[in-house]
């Protein structure tokens, strides 16, 4: 059989109203899509809310790789994804109602910001994709940013070094996105706008926040007190995304289904923007 594919979410934008967007922003195969996917299943799952008629066709062709034990094939074209939420209550606190939404920001265009910004001359002009993000930040009142602390190198080999994996990830795709941050904070007089930075794929590198903790304090400490400096609060979140975690006992179909750290995400974006 020919697995069919998937359309891409490119990259996600919560859009809380005119003036409340969240961009979830990360490289190419960073876990952008299965994170909407998770978003949907949870918002879905507590009766939180929905996914609109136009999304439907996409959870339907995700849900069935995921019933299969299946992971996700590559996405290709792009498709606009809204998951409406308006019923969030936690711990007898209800929430302003949201829109989770993709937008058109790729996962190759935040790679080439993201290289120009490792090689960047504060003397030197932007270029329009930098520009671009740099207003998609200024736009937002909260940002998501997906890291993939496996990327190119797999759940094995990053176990085996997680320094040197951590070292690469941080190189390749923290560095660079909280570099971006800074800049568009300090160049465009931004404040109190909440930075997310989510490590996905937690099955697989298997560290939790308070392990991850450590490193990221240590290798942004110049950065972190810039951004603090300038009123930017930053949290850290670890997911497991739909269709990832697996199980061995006889409900490993179930557990198949399960997002975890996605309802603390989730949270902590509607009391950011609160």
């Amino acid at each position: 059989m020919v697995a069919t594919r998937l359309p891409a979410v490119v990259v996600g934008t919560i859009i809380f109203s005119r003036r409340r967007k969240v961009p979830v922003v990360g490289v190419h195969g960073a876990g952008k899509s299965c994170l909407l996917l998770s978003m949907a299943y949870v918002v879905s799952k507590m009766g939180w809310g929905h996914v609109n008629t136009e999304s439907m066709d996409y959870f339907n062709s995700a849900l069935r790789y995921v019933l299969a034990g299946q992971q996700l094939p590559p996405t290709v074209a792009t498709q606009d994804i809204r998951i409406i939420v308006k019923d969030m209550e936690i711990d007898e606190r209800k929430y302003r109602p949201f829109v989770l939404s993709s937008s058109d920001y790729s996962g190759a265009m935040f790679e080439r910001v993201m290289e120009e910004y490792r090689l960047m001359d504060r003397q030197v002009p932007v270029a329009d994709e930098t520009a671009s993000f740099l207003k998609l930040f200024e736009r937002s009142s909260c940002l998501v940013v997906v890291i993939d602390l496996v990327r190119g190198l797999g759940a094995e080999e990053f176990r085996a070094d997680i320094e040197a994996g951590m070292r690469k990830a941080f190189s390749e795709q923290l560095v660079p996105v909280s570099r971006a941050i800074e800049h568009a904070v300090a160049r465009r007089g931004l404040s109190n706008r909440p930075v997310m930075f989510v490590f996905s794929k937690a099955d697989l590198h298997g560290l939790t926040v308070d392990e991850i903790r450590p490193y990221f304090d240590r290798v942004m400490a110049i950065t972190l007190g810039r951004l603090r400096r300038l009123g930017t609060p930053v949290n850290l979140y670890t997911t497991v995304a739909t269709g990832w975690g697996r199980d061995t006992t006889e409900d490993q179909w179930l557990h198949a289904l399960e997002a975890k750290g996605v309802t603390d995400l989730l949270t902590g974006i509607a009391r950011a923007v609160a």
